[in-house]
């Protein structure tokens, strides 16, 4: 049977209308939850190009801090499907059992996990704690809001491990002042002019000032020593006090719900590319970045996981409203 010139035609414009539809890749928005030169901001800036390249398009990283992570993470879900991708930090896990925010792991398109941090506990070089003891002495023997820390909001995945840290050893998490801060960039910089005397981190986040001499880490709570030269001294919390103390958070490339099938699938197949290639893992590796991967359904269970697990520390700690 032969096609009449008109239906070839048809054809070819029903065709064409399709590749301008869900198929099409817009240029991407990256919202980052955190301030710029924080551990989510650098791996963020690290991803984007690399996916950006894999998409043929152009990815904009943007800052969009406030409210512990609260204001980004909602940023992300009110922006356009077509257009708005984010990284999810360990933080939104809590915000529901915090009644901070009912946002969730479940309300958003979920990418791919692609990094955990384990948490440590971080004072200035000109700090009279050379040991963790030290620093849960002063803690224990001084009066509450005597010492502060900030990089975390409260109930924070971070703030939860060095909380369990603390009760562990019998000391109430709430003696700790919490100072409002965007990160751990800007944390950081009120450690060193002493605006507070402690921060809970990943190690990543002050290799720099490590490196420098500007700071010094008191204990990383991950089941062994960081391999990696400028935290071979830090050690665990097992080492440090005699408890086995872990913790820390995750990053997962997300965007809002809405996502078409077509783009979930396009962006989820090149973050697996970038994930795997060379030029992540290298940056990935020489910044001390767990790398830790899961995508479609593992990823979501693996977000799940975490949800239960740190409402569970929020009850046990008595931070729950």
């Amino acid at each position: 049977m032969q096609v009449s010139k008109k239906t070839i035609l048809l054809l070819l414009i029903s065709i064409m209308a399709i590749g301008c539809g869900d198929d099409k890749i817009n240029d991407f928005t990256l919202i980052v939850p955190w301030s710029a030169g924080g551990g989510t901001d650098a791996t963020a800036r690290a991803l984007a190009p690399l996916l950006a390249k894999e998409l043929g398009v152009e990815i904009t990283v943007v800052n969009r801090t406030g409210e512990g992570g609260v204001t980004g993470h909602q940023a992300m879900l009110d922006g356009d499907p077509k257009s708005t991708l984010g990284i999810c930090t360990g933080e939104l896990a809590t915000y529901h059992w915090l009644g901070q925010s009912n946002i969730t792991y479940a309300d958003f398109t979920l990418i791919g996990l692609y990094n955990t941090a384990a948490a440590a506990i971080t004072v200035s070089a000109t700090s009279s704690w050379l040991v963790l003891q030290d620093l849960l002495d002063d803690i224990d023997s001084n009066p509450s809001g005597t010492y502060s820390m900030s990089g975390a909001s409260v109930g924070s995945p971070q703030s939860l491990a060095v909380a369990s840290l603390f009760k562990t050893k019998g000391i109430d998490p709430l003696k700790i002042k919490m100072e409002t801060s965007s990160g751990a960039a800007d944390a950081l910089n009120l450690l060193k002019n002493g605006t507070i005397d402690m921060m809970p981190n990943s190690l990543p986040e002050v290799k720099a000032d490590l490196d420098a001499g500007n700071v010094r880490s008191l204990v990383v709570l991950a089941p062994e020593r960081i391999d990696n030269e400028s935290f071979a001294d830090v050690p665990t919390a097992l080492e440090a006090v005699g408890e086995d103390i872990v913790g820390g958070t995750y990053r997962t490339l997300c965007g809002p719900a809405g996502m078409s099938e077509s783009t979930v699938n396009k962006v989820t197949a090149a973050f697996v590319k970038v994930y795997n290639s060379t030029e992540f893992e290298n940056f990935m590796v020489s910044n001390n970045n767990v790398m830790t991967f899961a995508t479609g359904s593992a990823c979501k269970d693996w977000l799940a996981a975490a949800d239960i697990q740190a409402g569970q520390s929020i009850e046990d700690l008595g931070l729950a409203p």
